[in-house]
Parts: structure tokens; sequence; C-alpha cells
């Protein structure tokens, strides 16, 4: 999902204010990102801009929640950024910074986040 949101951050929620938030998935999603990288004078280190986007939606039944009913309606997600990026010894370490920009007011935010992925 677009970096800047949490993991079950977007999409169909149960938001009750205080009490209740619960997210829903959903069926149908979509993902885009469009990154820039620029490399550095270390040859282990990139730094990148990226714009994200994304939506879920599309659950099984709308048959209400503790909220009433459940607003399963698309609509698209969008978040700008910076990543830095390091080719270390465990693999390669991602960190984001980034901006949700088109949201949800039931939407978690994730303004930083570190990712490893590494390979066997």
């Amino acid at each position: 999902m677009p970096r800047g949101f949490a993991y079950k951050g977007l999409g169909p929620r149960d938001f009750v204010e205080g009490s209740v938030d619960t997210a829903l998935g959903g069926n149908e999603f979509v993902t885009s990102s469009i990154e820039l990288r620029v490399a550095t004078p270390n040859p282990d280190i990139t730094v990148a801009g990226f714009a994200d986007a994304g939506a879920l939606w599309g659950l099984d039944e709308l048959t209400g929640g503790a909220s009433g009913t459940i607003d399963d309606s698309y609509f698209l997600r969008t978040s700008v950024g910076l990543s830095l990026y390091w080719d270390c010894a465990f693999g390669l370490l991602q960190l984001n910074v980034a901006k949700p920009i088109d949201k949800r007011d039931t939407d978690q935010e994730e303004r930083v986040s570190l990712n490893l992925n590494f390979q066997f």
C-alpha cells in the first residue's frame, strides 16, 4: 500500500471514535508508485523521491457494523516522500519518510517506516 499509511491503515473500517476501530479489508485494490533514485558518492547508499497511490475496497457484505453503514466506496489515497536505501551486510535497508496527501479521516498514518529486504 502507499507509504505514509500504516499496515491495515486504509480501506473500509468499522469506526466509532474512542471505542471501535477495526480494519475490514476488501477484495479489490489498486496500487501505483513512481520513484526517482539518485546515486550518492557512497555506492552502498541511494536516495529517492517518490509518489504513491492506492485504494482498497469491495467487502463481501455491506451489513453494517458498530458504526452503522460501512463506507465501502473506492477512494484513492496518495502520498509523497523521500527514501534512503542502504545496501548493508544484512540486505537492503530502506528508510521512508512520507506525507499522506489524499486520505480519509479514519485512515491511520505511518509517516516513518523501515524495511529490510534480504536474500538467501
